[in-house]
């Protein structure tokens, strides 16, 4: 299914390529996601035994409290949403003091700025033909996928503390580098980029993190301890100006994404199954791999 939410950075495109290669078996284990944002790999994914989705960011959290909570409310609120650029710069500024608002009126304020904003970045008015009515129905279906999810609004760090065990799968869409300041209420720089690297070696389960692919994320990850797979993908923002841009991404693991296909090459009693096998590993760029034996 799709999010509900737009999202700067969002891994629609790449959703289905992310959960093919999260470890056998993950959906009987804790699933927790560190940087919720748009959460579209969240909500392509099978069900897990206990799911966690997290997000610094206090009003994408109470957002998504208020899609799963009292998805009714939130659609009444946002029913009578003017697409205005008067109306987006008064709840931009209210945004900004947010004190006196009930949840439900800051939920519905901020998926207006979320949807009526140039390019989902929340600063400047989008001037744009959007329908929130079109999107009911599908933020009724998120509300029924969050029941019993866990949504926190806690560091990165913090979050790992609380939820790492060896049955848990954390997947991890941080800031990218150099694109830091394109998030509301991120705070995220090169000290948080090592704080993750670090959280990331020192886990007792395992994690998946999507990264823009730079020699900062590399150096960072090119250990004993990750397996780095590079793709392409198209480039949404600039897709405005440059028609067929790909932008390069990285897909860095503590385990071997491979090995799911090497346990179904092993149990096919057809050739075809080696040879669908050799042609996936030649499609995949992995560009430093540890786990290789």
């Amino acid at each position: 299914m799709n999010s509900p939410i737009c999202w700067v950075g969002g891994k629609k495109l790449l959703r289905e390529i992310i959960v093919d290669r999260f470890p056998a078996g993950y959906e009987k284990n804790t699933y927790a996601e560190l940087f919720a944002g748009g959460a579209w790999v969240f909500f392509h994914k099978n069900r897990s035994q206990l799911e966690v989705i997290n997000d610094f960011n206090h009003n994408l959290v109470n957002l998504y409290r208020c899609i799963r909570d009292q998805p009714e409310e939130l659609i009444d609120a946002l029913t009578p949403a003017l697409n205005a650029r008067e109306e987006f710069e008064r709840i931009r500024l209210l945004l900004k003091n947010p004190v006196g608002l009930s949840d439900i009126e800051r939920a519905s304020y901020y998926y207006q700025q979320i949807k009526f904003s140039y390019a989902a970045r929340l600063k400047s008015y989008g001037g744009r033909s959007c329908s929130l009515w079109s999107r009911f129905p599908e933020m009724k279906l998120a509300g029924q996928r969050l029941n019993g999810v866990v949504v926190e609004n806690l560091d990165f760090e913090e979050l790992i503390h609380r939820y790492d065990s060896p049955n848990t799968l954390f997947y991890a869409d941080p800031p990218y580098v150099e694109t830091e300041t394109y998030y509301d209420n991120a705070n995220f720089g090169q000290k948080d980029h090592e704080r993750l690297a670090n959280a990331a070696r020192a886990l007792q389960g395992k994690i998946l993190i999507s990264y823009n692919a730079c020699p900062v994320v590399y150096q960072l990850y090119a250990t004993s301890q990750f397996m780095i797979e590079e793709m392409e993908r198209l480039s949404n923002m600039a897709q405005r100006y440059e028609a067929g841009k790909m932008y390069v991404e990285y897909l860095i693991s503590n385990y071997d994404t491979t090995e799911k296909l090497k346990q179904s090459n092993q149990i096919s009693l057809f050739d075809n199954g080696k040879q669908g096998y050799e042609e996936i590993m030649k499609e995949r760029k992995i560009v430093w791999n540890p786990f290789q034996r």
